[in-house]
């Protein structure tokens, strides 16, 4: 028989002002609005130094340190005055498969890893805090949205009911209205709502010399 808590929505998390009631889901409080449930077998690494945090889901690999654990890479986050370009640099070098948020008296914020493999959907709550989730799902039913009838529209296209391969919604849309998908390379303020686009940080147009082939 099948482990109904190991294989809900394994490795799975919740992210907002209360917790959700998942049968056997950890729960962290955070700070200030926001709460944390996640999936026991999510890993999740917290360090704190003076009035800054940093909260990992997930794992982080920085191949220049590659002896530094979890805990030791959130250093960088917490240590001296933590702004936002502080952080942005600190993710440089780092690979892996994370959420990263951060809380400081800057301000609060929430990464994820490169590739977006830890994936992050929003949403606000009537009060206008931020509500996030690994998948748009668990927003959905805490908050009773319904599907949206455009995003569906263009799911039953002829094109897509034909197709084998996986089916996305373009840019940050999600099933549900209400919900976004927050996408690689962007940041959300968890006090605000805004997402932000972090890298590339400048023009790559000509970063590589171009190739004659004229020849």
């Amino acid at each position: 028989m099948l482990d109904r808590v190991k294989f809900f929505r394994r490795r799975q998390f919740v992210l907002g002002s209360e917790y959700v009631d998942y049968e056997g889901w950890n729960r962290l409080y955070l700070f200030k609005n926001f709460k944390l449930t996640l999936h026991p077998d999510l890993a999740v690494t917290s360090v704190e130094h003076q009035n800054n945090k940093a909260i990992l889901l997930g794992y982080a690999i920085d191949p220049y340190q590659p002896e530094l654990n979890d805990e030791g890479i959130l250093e960088r986050f917490v240590t001296g005055e933590i702004t936002i370009n502080k952080v942005i640099n600190g993710l440089k070098t780092l690979s892996g498969r994370f959420v990263l948020i951060i809380d400081c008296p800057q301000g609060a914020w929430l990464f994820h890893d490169a590739c977006a493999l830890r994936q992050v959907n929003y949403c606000q709550d009537e009060r206008g805090i931020i509500w996030c989730s690994s998948l748009p799902e668990n927003l959905a039913e805490y908050f009773g949205f319904a599907y949206d009838d455009e995003a569906l529209s263009f799911r039953n296209m002829q094109e897509f009911k034909i197709s084998t391969e996986d089916f996305a919604l373009i840019g940050d849309r999600t099933p549900y209205k209400e919900i976004k998908y927050l996408l690689a390379n962007h940041y959300l303020d968890l006090n605000t709502g805004y997402v932000t686009r972090f890298w590339p940080a400048q023009s790559v147009l000509f970063l590589f010399p171009l190739i004659n082939v004229s020849n």
